[in-house]
């Protein structure tokens, strides 16, 4: 059963007559105004945007990590090459790349 009512200040009090014993046990379920409700997913919204704005930084972060990574690997290996090798692989990545010059003795 639902009753509709108001709240004098001491006690809930029902709008309509009520088939009830004194005494007895009730649970008033109080709905919250929809201002509340709209502000409440308001601020969880935020929230939630706010963690996925951090989580795309932190992969950002993640995704230049991982290229410096690549481009000291890459670094490696052109200290493994002759210059002449060096180059040819730079025109085939046709990205500028950093050449070390190495002496084996």
């Amino acid at each position: 059963m639902t009753i509709e009512g108001y709240f004098d200040g001491t006690a809930v009090r029902p709008l309509e007559p009520v088939d009830l014993k004194p005494q007895k046990k009730v649970f008033i379920d109080i709905p919250e105004p929809q201002d509340e409700i709209a502000e409440r997913k308001k601020k969880q919204l935020a929230f939630f945007q706010d963690l996925a704005d951090h989580a795309e930084e932190i992969h950002e972060e993640e995704e230049s990590a991982r290229k410096i990574r690549q481009k000291k690997a890459v670094d490696e290996l052109f200290n493994l090459l002759s210059d002449d090798e060096a180059k040819a692989f730079g025109k085939e990545m046709k990205t500028p790349l950093r050449f070390k010059t190495v002496e084996l003795a």
